[in-house]
Parts: C-alpha cells; structure tokens; sequence
C-alpha cells in the first residue's frame, strides 16, 4: 500500500524517508532531502527525529510547503570553507533579473540548529534565504546557534522581495543579523523573540542607496527583541531606507561599562590573522575603574582583552590575551559603550512610528544620526523602566522629525535627551528622570520645537536640568514643563524662544527668549512686542494657544 500525505493545496506530500534519509542526529541526509525537495511537492519532516545536513541550500519552489513540527535540521560537524545554508530560493542578495519569483512558500514549525560547537567556519550560515520571493510564510520556527565570522550571516533574509511574514519564531545567536529585510516590502513580524546576534543586531532594514529595487517597508508587533552579546551593536537598526511600524515591541540590549569615564580611543594592529597589539592613542579622561574594550568587524573570531587604567584616570594600555583569528583587516576597537536600542542611521530617509515601545538595558535607548531627514514617532514610549539606560535619546541628524507623545526616559548617569539639528521637534507628556546631563533641545533653523508637559526629575547636572536654543527662525516653545527635586531647577533658553507655564515658577533663565514670569535670575521677560500679551495661555485637547494680541491665538504644536 502506498502512503499519500496531503499538502494545503491538495496535492500529495512526501517524506525523505522515501530517499533514504534517516533522521537519526548521526547520518548526513543531505541527499534525500534534497531529492524530497525536487518533487516540488509538499514536504513532512518526522516528529522527535533529528535531521544532518551539510549546508548546501535546500532549495524550495512556488507553492511549496515544509511542515516540521518536532523535528530538527541540524548542521553536521566538521569544517566548512564556504557559506552555508538551510532553506532558502536562492543565495543571491542583489537585484538579478533572470532569477523568478519564488511565491507561495510556506515553512512550518522546523528547528534549524547550526551545531556552532562542533563546526569550524571560514564565513557564515544563513537559516532562511529569500531572493525574489513573494507571499513567503514562517510559523512556529526555531532557528539557533548559526556559526560564522565575517558577518554575512542570517536567521532570516528578506531581499528584493515582497510580503513575507514571521509568526511565532524563535530565533538565537546568530553571526549578523537575526532577521535582515533589505529593499523587501510588507515584511510583518508577530509575537516572535529575536535574542541576539553576534555581531550585529536582531533586525536590520534598509536597502542600497540609491535602491537597487524598492525602499524597504515591515510591521513588527508583540516582539522581543533582545541583543545582550557584548560584541552585539544595536538591537534594531535601520540604515539605507526602512519604513517601519513597532507595536507592543520590547527591545533590551547591553548597556557596555565606562568606568566612569569618556574620550579612550584605540587602535588594533593584525598579524598572523589574529589581534597582535591594541594601541591606545587617547588614554580619555574621568576614568574610576577600567571600562570594558572589545572589538567590531574585520572578520575574525574574537578576542580577549584586558583593559587597565593609571592613577590619573586615563585607559593605560589594552592587553591581548587571546588573539581571535581570521582577521583580514583590522577591527574597530570600541572602549566603554554598548549598543544602541533602536540606531537610526545613513544617508537614506528612514521612517519609524512605534505605539507601547520598550527599551532596557542599552548604552543609548534611541540614536539618530547623519543628515538624511528621518522621520521617528512615538506614543507609549518607555526608556529604562525595568533596567536602566546609560543614555535616553540622542538625535544629531540634521532635517529629521522627531515626536514623541507620553512615556517615561529614565538613565542610569548620562543625558536623558538629546537633539540638535532636527527640523521638527515635539515632545509631549514625557517624565524624564535621572542622568548627570542637562536634556538638551537646538532645532535646525527655520525648524520647529515644542517640548510641552513633560518633567525633569532627579537630574544631577550643577547649573540646568536643560538647554535650550534658538534663533529668529526657529523659536522653540517650552511650555507646562515640571522640574523636581533636580541639582539645578532652571532650563536655560540660548537666544530666541518663549516659555509659559513651566514649575517651579522662577525655572526659567533667560536674557533673550520671551516667557511670561520673572526669570530665574530675577530678570523681567525679554522686551518684545509679544511680552505684554504672554500672559495669556490655554491648552485645548492637548495642543497649546498663547495669545499673540487680545483676540488672536496661535497653536504652538
């Protein structure tokens, strides 16, 4: 009697058992998979079986489906010269004409393990490659341990492709990025974890500039995304053009370890394929105990290092212990910092509007940087809530936009907020607390700034909890604010801008910028013909009026 298995669209299944293949952790059934595949028929993986392969891509057509509830894809040990992979439609990542679109394709419940204990690598291996795909499902995946050393690793790649989505996957240590979308669109994410990748980040979206294809467009919902690897970069990066929607989103990291000090820099010296010296070219300053050194790129293993400091409080001297391996060219060696929550950067727009945003345990929980004018919104956003940040937002990415409205930034000893340069700023409703830095806000000119019924609690800066500047074409609006319990109760408005109904009355300090109380330094408001009517302020729904004569008002937001 023959055995028939029906796929979802009706058509018969197979098993690699009818090509011989095992499944029993020790015998490499590369083969037989490989001949399952070929039938272009839907594919069944055994419950509880262990499947070896030898890294050759398993290739998958349209309309095709794997089920692998219970069983395992695991990578046989030895030494590998060549990238590696599990399943994918291709190993291409730039836009190639001639291939066709893979559509339809379904993977259900498999574990891919890459078994990096027992393997030695030359590059990477990549557990789910998609070129030129369409409508691709992942469900129920677990995909872990993926060994490599040059970065061109991934859990999951995305690239030229469109509508592909992640439901209820697992994916950990992986060489770059647990999930890459590149130049992919509708690329959806839902109650997935990400926890970790080596070298790079859990996500990465973006795409070449100028895109070879499309810009890059994805939905990540009821995620954690968690990248606590030392050598890690970010936890969410975007970079090359990437339009992104985050919701009920919980992002950790590694927050590094500074000693307390800032301005070390160093460089690393190759030799043999291993680090053969670290020479430290500025010793920095303000050091109290030795801060933590690693190194980034060049494509080698890691190595250990031993970082001392003298009694002056500047880095000494960073000793190899071990030298890695594989290196081609020398690595970046990186003194005190960890990685950033969500990093924002490259010459390209990016595009993020985040609801019930999480982030903990990072060196910065958000940073924006370049001069490209992306585009970040927040609702619900918290910053160091459950585990402290050393640093809360920094944006110095000229022309950006920046809104941000209710939610909690809280440090551990660096500077709550940060931005200089955007052209839009609005920040509303935000309890910031901690940090040993005045929060600072100088938009771009001709930009907008509003920075409206937020408190400052617990800074330790000596003389403001913030700065503030401005000129004639950009007049930032700080307005209902609340200071408490901070070393210095006073925001410090530079040059032009006007302040109403901020606490403790008196907090403003200001020669310049028009506001409607005596000033810190007991000075009367700027002389202006605006001044007399200053007084006059409503909030309505949210958005502040201040009277620009008896019967005019003006919208500040």
């Amino acid at each position: 009697m023959t055995q028939i298995l029906i796929g979802p669209s009706g058509g018969g299944g197979v098993l690699p058992e009818w090509w011989g293949a095992l499944g029993d952790g020790i015998t490499d059934d590369t083969a037989a998979i490989l001949l399952a595949l070929a039938t272009t028929k839907d594919v069944y993986f055994t419950a509880g079986k262990t499947y070896i392969v030898d890294g050759t891509l398993l290739p998958l057509v349209s309309k095709q489906s794997v089920f692998g509830y219970g069983a395992t894809l695991k990578l046989k040990p030895g030494t590998y010269t060549d990238r590696l992979y599990f399943f994918g439609s291709h190993t291409n990542i730039s836009w190639d004409a001639s291939i066709p679109v893979t559509e339809h394709v379904r993977i259900f419940g498999i574990f891919l393990d890459g078994n990096i204990d027992e393997v030695t690598v030359s590059h990477s291996m990549t557990g789910v490659s998609i070129f030129k795909g369409f409508d691709w499902t992942l469900e129920d995946m677990n995909i872990k341990d993926l060994p490599g050393v040059t970065g061109e690793g991934y859990g999951v790649i995305g690239s030229m492709s469109d509508t592909i989505h992640m439901n209820r996957c697992i994916i950990d240590r992986t060489d770059r990025s647990n999930v890459y979308v590149w130049e992919t669109t509708n690329f959806t994410i839902d109650n997935c974890q990400f926890l970790g990748s080596y070298y790079r980040d859990c996500v990465t979206g973006g795409g070449n500039i100028p895109p070879q294809y499309q810009t890059s467009t994805g939905r990540i919902t009821n995620t954690k995304l968690s990248n606590s690897y030392i050598t890690g970069t970010h936890v969410l990066r975007l970079s090359g053009g990437f339009d992104v929607s985050l919701a009920n989103v919980e992002i950790d990291g590694y927050p590094g370890f500074d000693g307390g000090g800032t301005g070390a820099t160093a460089t690393a010296t190759v030799s043999g394929g291993g680090i053969a010296s670290i020479t430290v070219t500025n010793g920095g300053s303000g050091y109290l105990s030795a801060p933590y050194s690693y190194i980034y790129g060049g494509g080698g293993t890691i190595p250990v290092l031993e970082t001392t400091i003298n009694s002056s409080g500047e880095v000494d001297a960073i000793e190899v212990i071990s030298p890695g391996g594989s290196y081609s060219t020398a690595p970046t060696v990186y003194i005190g910092t960890g990685n950033e929550g969500i990093y924002v950067v490259s010459a390209a727009k990016n595009r993020i509007h985040g609801t019930n945003v999480r982030i903990d345990n990072t060196y910065r929980g958000i940073f924006t940087e370049t001069t490209a004018p992306h585009a970040l919104e927040f609702s619900n956003l918290e910053i160091g809530v459950r585990q402290l940040c050393r640093h809360g937002i920094r944006g110095t990415s000229a022309s950006s936009i920046l809104k941000i409205n209710g939610g909690i930034v809280r440090v551990s000893g660096g500077q709550p907020f940060y931005s200089v340069y955007a052209a839009h700023n609005s920040v509303k409703n935000v309890t910031f607390i901690g940090g040993n830095a005045a929060l600072a806000l100088y938009p771009v000119e001709h930009g907008t700034a509003v920075f409206d019924g937020n408190s400052i609690i617990g800074n330790t800066a000596a003389s403001y909890s913030m700065l503030v500047g401005g000129d004639a074409t950009a007049e930032p609006i700080i307005s209902n604010n609340t200071l408490v319990d901070n070393t210095a109760n006073v925001i410090r408005m530079i040059g032009f801008g006007r302040a109403t109904g901020n606490m403790p009355v008196g907090c403003i300090d200001t020669a310049t910028a028009i506001t409607d109380e005596i000033t810190s330094t007991g000075a009367a408001p700027a002389s202006s013909p605006l001044a007399p009517n200053m007084t006059h302020y409503d909030s309505v729904s949210g958005i502040v009026y201040l009277s620009v004569n008896m019967s005019t008002w003006k919208a500040l937001n």
